[in-house]
């Protein structure tokens, strides 16, 4: 719990005390200053202009309005009536008139006090006020350098009203107020210390929101008759009484401050004091955020979450203590709700999604391409792959390869979920361009690797480049070794020509180079 009284040297020398917000008020809804309360003031803009009024008459010894904020002081014994207002930063220039006896704000009348002293220039502090230490005739000063900042004290008898509007003229930060003299103001009620509410989470999805029943709170704070306890959610509202707040109350925030407000309904004296509310969530848990299941596998998924908590409650309808985790065999949305000894609940929802092995469903190839042929590599099923060419390592993400010679291939395509790897060999066909049979063991033939496996493949003609044939091959044949009809040939370019029976036939020409 925090109250708003300062240093409680302060409260019995000097009686009187408030913390308020950044405001701006009228007249007619001044603040009420009462006994035993600190009074710190941030004014912000200026409310209505009850000087407009015909029986108001605006302070002399004032040229201006910035931010402004009226006071009520209202005496429950005859006495001497003052105070000292005192920047908090004491550096700004706050002014002031005083304005009384009256209850109407109607009835202002003129100050019978007005002070617009400028501390810098008149080379006196900032604080100002009313003071016993001042000649009676001391009733207005400035503006500028006019003054010492203070002004007699005003004489009071029981009963009487007398209204402070103050305004700062320079700067920008509050002012607190403590009155002086001997004339008494009414007593605050008293406000005893609530301590810190928190409460767990239990009304729903863990969202750190809950309701609070603030009507519990009310006897522990003041249990006088007369009194009027209201809850509120800013330094503002509780000083002002405005916006008071149901008393089953959700939070805004976590944490959250609010403030109550104790008012003497006969004398309207005030006080406040605030308190945190917390909703719990004393710990977090995760569920893993990739998971898959492997649809074509029997093997299941496990679904944990952290351990040692006493509950858990999935949404698959499996609950009970230390059930952390839960076999799975189908994608889908999952949740779980775990609660801990404390009753505080944390819940955690993931997305298993299915993932399968590829099915290769073709390989596109491109042919006789000189060296630089192509493999796309087409596939379906339900995970994300990856391909790799010749060895199940090195994959990439690409499902195209390129620069392919002459040769078969195998192919490797992996799910990036784990749900396993399948392979297809493919032939990659083209021609050599050249031969050199000179008998050294490399490329002593001319022949495509591959082309025996073709089964459409009809027949391989080799001509010289005058369109003579020179050999027929069959697909199943070691190749041309260079020679006519036992004639080694000399270097030259040669042409072929591979019939296919159910495709367009491929005409090339290569070097025999000896």
């Amino acid at each position: 719990m925090r109250n708003f009284a300062k240093i409680i040297y302060l409260l019995i020398l000097f009686s009187s005390s408030v913390l308020l917000g950044q405001s701006s008020n009228d007249c007619i809804n001044a603040i009420q200053v009462c006994g035993s309360l600190e009074l710190g003031i941030e004014p912000a803009g200026i409310g209505f202009d009850e000087f407009s009024l015909p029986n108001n008459t605006r302070p002399s010894c004032f040229f201006g309005l910035s931010d402004t904020i009226w006071l009520r002081f209202t005496f429950v014994s005859d006495g001497t009536f003052g105070f000292s207002l005192n920047p908090t930063n004491n550096i700004d220039d706050y002014d002031f008139a005083v304005y009384g006896p009256t209850n109407d704000c109607n009835l202002l009348g003129e100050a019978v006090r007005c002070s617009t002293t400028n501390p810098q220039s008149a080379g006196v502090p900032a604080a100002t006020g009313l003071s016993t230490a001042e000649p009676n005739g001391d009733v207005s000063e400035g503006p500028g350098a006019d003054g010492d900042g203070f002004l007699s004290a005003i004489d009071v008898f029981a009963g009487q009203t007398y209204y402070v509007f103050i305004n700062r003229a320079i700067g920008n930060e509050s002012f607190d107020i403590i009155t002086t003299g001997t004339a008494q103001l009414p007593e605050t009620p008293t406000i005893n210390p609530t301590p810190d509410q928190e409460l767990c989470d239990l009304d729903g999805p863990v969202d750190e929101r809950t309701i609070f029943d603030l009507a519990t709170l009310i006897p522990s704070i003041n249990n006088q008759n007369n009194i009027a306890v209201t809850f509120h959610e800013s330094l503002d509202n509780v000083s002002t009484g405005t916006e008071p707040l149901d008393l089953n109350y959700m939070n805004v925030t976590n944490p959250q401050t609010l403030y109550y407000r104790v008012e003497n309904n006969i004398s309207g004296c005030f006080n406040i004091g605030s308190f945190d509310i917390t909703v719990s969530t004393p710990f977090s848990i995760t569920l893993p955020e990739n998971l898959q299941v492997c649809t074509n596998q029997s093997q299941s998924a496990l679904l944990t979450t952290e351990s040692n908590y006493a509950f858990y409650e999935w949404s698959n309808g499996e609950s009970g203590a230390e059930l952390n985790q839960i076999t799975i065999n189908e994608p889908g949305d999952y949740s779980v709700i775990v609660t801990d000894n404390n009753g505080c609940r944390a819940t955690s929802n993931t997305i298993v999604t299915a993932s399968s092995t590829a099915n290769i469903t073709e390989i596109s190839v491109t042919s006789f391409e000189e060296n630089n042929n192509t493999a796309i590599v087409n596939t379906e099923g339900l995970g994300e792959y990856e391909y790799a060419i010749n060895e199940a390592s090195n994959f990439q993400d690409s499902n195209t390869f390129t620069g392919l010679t002459n040769d078969y291939y195998d192919f490797y395509v992996r799910d990036k979920n784990g749900c396993g790897t399948v392979t297809k060999r493919q032939l990659i066909l083209d021609y050599p361009r050249y031969f050199t049979p000179n008998g050294d063991g490399y490329h002593d033939e001319w022949k495509i690797i591959g082309i025996g496996d073709i089964e459409d493949i009809a027949s391989i003609y080799i001509f010289d480049r005058y369109g003579k044939l020179l050999k027929q091959l069959s697909p199943q044949s070691n190749g041309w070794d260079g020679t006519y009809r036992g004639k080694i040939l000399p270097s030259s370019d040669y042409w072929f020509l591979l019939k296919f029976n159910n495709r367009e036939d491929v005409a090339g020409h290569f070097l025999l180079k000896r």
